[in-house]
Order: structure tokens, then C-alpha cells, then sequence
């Protein structure tokens, strides 16, 4: 919730209960991978202010609540995923909120944001490996890392983001992939091996484990592709 909101403004943006006591979710957010409060976020954007400066610090406060349930939101949700969209209550009536262009909006603001963002404390915990750079691995090394663990990512290819380097940059900016993931490193402290193999032509899971790792994490991705819109 935006601080400066006024009692009129904070009610359009909270949980509608029913009549009878529950609460019930979109078909959008039952529809998001990571449950995140579409409608929410969407009506937030919707009471920004005309002014330019305080719209930017709102939008801020829109993508921190969205970058904790999702640190790489400006990539995923803002370019690429249009899950919630296919579920819209809308569709059939006036036409799909286009919630990625909305938060492409946030996002535009939120990457520059990022750049200003000062890093978690330094993890002090076991050491966990995650297999693979991809979105589910850096996802996962990002929330382990903020539990304090001490996460190092093993990337076979010369570069991290797995299949989101394959969209081609009209629909996916490189230059957004890259400041995202580098600032998503560099916050949580995240180590980083580029053409590490794991696997018949490297280490096996017992080398990692000789090596000082407590645990392993395998986000090698999908083996086949999946549309998401």
C-alpha cells in the first residue's frame, strides 16, 4: 500500500470479502505461477498521481511488493508471461487487461531503481549449489540467499538466463536481461560459475558435496518447450 493514499483510495486496493466471510481470488492470480496479487498491483497503478516524480516512487513501491515474490518480475512478468492475461475476467467483455504492459511500465522505472538498491547482508550459512542459470535457478539462489545461505550457481553456457536468451531482443531487451540478473547477483551476494558441467562430462552430485556444498538444487529447466501465451 502507497503511503500517501488516502481511507477512499487504500479501500479500492484491499481484499474483496464476501458475505459469507471468504475471500476469494481471481481467476488471474489463481492462474500466476507465484500467486502474486494481480488485481492489486493493477488498481495501484491505476490511482497513480499525474505528477511525474511521485508516480516514479509509487511504481517503486509497486515492484518492491512484486520483486520479493518475484526478483526477476521486469523480465518475466513484464515481457514475457501472459498466464493471468488468458484468465482475465475481462476477456470476454471488454478485452484482457494487458497486465504486461502495465508492469513493463513499472518495470521501465523499477530497473533503474535497482541500480540504486544496496546489497542483503553477506549470507554466513552452508553452502548450497544451484544447477543451472536459468529463471528458476536464479530465483531459487535469490531466496536462499536471503534465508543467509551461501549460494554459488553452476551455468554450463557462457552466459546466465537459460531459455529467456533465446527470445529474441524485440520482444526481450538483452540489455534488460543483463542489468536485471548482474543487479540480482550483486544483491544477494550470489557466486557464480560459467561453464561448470555437472553431470556425465563433469562433477557428479557426490563431487559437489566433497566440495563443501550441503545441498543441491537441479533447475536445468524444461526438456520440452512450453507456450506461455
Amino acid at each position: 500500500m502507497t503511503k500517501d493514499m488516502s481511507t477512499e483510495e487504500q479501500s479500492q486496493v484491499e481484499e474483496v470479502i464476501c458475505e459469507d466471510g471468504k475471500v476469494y481470488l481471481s481467476p488471474c492470480q489463481i492462474r500466476c505461477p507465484l500467486g502474486i496479487d494481480i488485481q492489486r498491483n493493477h488498481a495501484m497503478i491505476a490511482l497513480l498521481p499525474f505528477d511525474p516524480e511521485e508516480a516514479a516512487r509509487q511504481m517503486i513501491e509497486i515492484g518492491n511488493e512484486v520483486y520479493e515474490q518475484s526478483p526477476l518480475f521486469p523480465l518475466l512478468c513484464a515481457y514475457i508471461c501472459g498466464l493471468c492475461e488468458q484468465e482475465c475476467n475481462y476477456k470476454d467483455e471488454t478485452g484482457t487487461v494487458r497486465r504486461r504492459m502495465l508492469m513493463r511500465l513499472v518495470a521501465k522505472e523499477y530497473v533503474k531503481y535497482l541500480e540504486t538498491v544496496p546489497s542483503l547482508p553477506a549470507p554466513t550459512k552452508e553452502r548450497i549449489a544451484v544447477i543451472g542459470g536459468g529463471p528458476g535457478g536464479l530465483m531459487c539462489a535469490y531466496i536462499l540467499s536471503k534465508k543467509g545461505y551461501r549460494v554459488t550457481i553452476l551455468e554450463r553456457n557462457p552466459k546466465l538466463g537459460g531459455a529467456m536468451c533465446l527470445i529474441p531482443a524485440y520482444r526481450l531487451p538483452q540489455d534488460i536481461i543483463d542489468s536485471v540478473i548482474n543487479n540480482l547477483l550483486r544483491i544477494a551476494h550470489i557466486e557464480v560459475k560459467l561453464g561448470a558441467e555437472v553431470g556425465d562430462k563433469g562433477q557428479t552430485l557426490d563431487d559437489l558435496k566433497k566440495t563443501g556444498y550441503r545441498a543441491v538444487f537441479i533447475a536445468t529447466g524444461t526438456p520440452t518447450p512450453r507456450p506461455l501465451t
